[in-house]
């Protein structure tokens, strides 16, 4: 479907999670504005994956095979290669959209016709704690020192890309253990893209201290991650941000890892990086946050909902 003028192709990766793929699929089936096709990209999984995405020959969704490489990188850039829209978005097979969301950045589009990339807020909800809060996306004058300070725009699943712009950048950088959508930001803002975000959370991007098979459960892969962004963008970073700049993105990504090793319940782990992060300005709140991660990460998880710690 062609909505004046903008096609959109919408990719999942997928890795044997058939009992989340589908609900994966269905919320991008009942948008209010639906996608011209929807490509899952299978990689290497058992063959209940292709037996469920034939059910849903009818509603143009079209399995590719990913035998080219390995992970979500790969998957994303041969659907990329593969898709038909002038525009691509991006679902995770454990994640789901919320019905407007394609309508709220096709209007945004609409409204601004030389943007090259749109994202939303998004929805973080724990399965089994009943918790939920939107991140802070959000539109900023100056993203360039905006992006390198931090990831403002959030995860792969909220963005809409202009797909030619996509594949001129090379795509996800396979590479990366984590945080490849941080690193196609960087680039994309880099190269001059303009951007807008729909100030609103419009994806679900499920959480759980549980499961044990996501990426975002290997603390390592985002300190690599990490170390990996900073070498990469050396030039960027020395370019455009001041020392104290640069001393509040060492910040930013101490916080992240604490963040995302809370987020999983590591308590050593996030207690750590609230230390360092703690070393490079102290203050109260950071105190508390480090200490509430060593006795319940549930509770502080509970605060952050409440208050956006």
């Amino acid at each position: 479907m062609t909505f004046n003028g903008v096609s959109v192709s919408v990719v999942i990766p997928t890795h044997n999670r058939v009992d989340t793929l589908s609900r994966a699929i269905d919320s991008i089936i009942n948008q209010t504005i639906p996608p011209q096709e929807i490509l899952v990209v299978d990689d290497a999984s058992d063959l209940d994956t292709k037996k469920l995405v034939d059910r849903y020959s009818h509603c143009k969704v079209r399995y590719i095979l990913n035998t080219i490489g390995r992970g979500a990188s790969s998957s994303r850039n041969l659907g990329t290669k593969e898709a038909c829209g002038n525009f691509v978005a991006f679902l995770d097979d454990d994640d789901e959209w919320l019905p407007k969301k394609l309508e709220e950045q096709l209007n945004e589009i609409k409204d601004k016709p030389n943007i090259d990339a749109v994202f939303t807020r998004i929805l973080v909800r724990y399965e089994e704690l009943g918790i939920e809060y939107s991140t802070n996306a959000e539109n900023r004058v100056n993203i360039i020192k905006s992006i390198l300070v931090e990831n403002f725009l959030g995860a792969t699943i909220s963005a809409m890309i202009n797909r030619q712009r996509l594949i001129d950048l090379g795509g996800f950088d396979p590479n990366f253990p984590a945080r490849e959508e941080y690193d196609l930001w960087i680039r994309l803002i880099a190269t001059g893209a303009t951007i807008s975000v729909v100030e609103k959370p419009l994806a679900i991007s499920y959480r759980s201290f549980l499961r044990g098979d996501r990426i975002s459960s290997n603390i390592n892969n985002y300190i690599l991650a990490n170390e990996m962004m900073d070498r990469k963008h050396d030039a960027l970073i020395h370019n455009h941000l001041t020392d104290n700049e640069q001393r509040e993105r060492l910040d930013k990504q101490f916080n992240f890892i604490a963040a995302q090793a809370l987020s999983i319940g590591d308590r050593k782990n996030s207690f750590f990086y609230y230390l360092r992060s703690m070393i490079i300005s102290f203050s109260i709140k950071k105190l508390v946050l480090a200490l509430m991660s060593l006795v319940s990460p549930r509770f502080l998880i509970l605060l952050r909902s409440q208050q956006k710690v």
